[in-house]
């Protein structure tokens, strides 16, 4: 679902998180999207999974900026990018009911232990 895409990097396109920290010490990346519109189109994109599979569970795979900003949502800023860390291949479990989100647990590798 393109709500899920990465976020549009504008002039930061193929830099490296070095080269964009020398570039645009700022963060501010000219034509960059704004967090706020990915934020916002990956909650739709959310609720449109939910409204599309009542009761399924469900799940997401995207980029890691992505889903910062949906746990940034869900949670109001406990989680998301400067708050929390997410690894990544790492899982978390959401719920949604009664209208609400719950975040169960977060960030779990336990499944990755395994394969090293």
């Amino acid at each position: 679902m393109t709500e899920f895409e990465a976020r549009e990097p504008g002039a930061a396109y193929q830099m490296t998180v070095e080269e964009r920290a020398r570039s645009f010490p700022d963060g501010d990346i000219p034509g960059a999207e704004p967090r706020p519109a990915v934020q916002e189109r990956a909650m739709r994109g959310m609720h449109h999974l939910i409204a599309c599979h009542p009761g399924k569970r469900l799940i997401l795979v995207s980029h890691r900026e992505v889903l910062h900003l949906i746990f940034a949502a869900i949670t109001d800023g406990t989680l998301g990018t400067g708050k929390s860390k997410l690894a990544s291949g790492s899982a978390s479990l959401v719920h949604f009911r009664d209208g609400e989100w719950e975040v169960e647990w977060y960030n779990g590798i336990g499944h990755l232990e395994v394969l090293t």
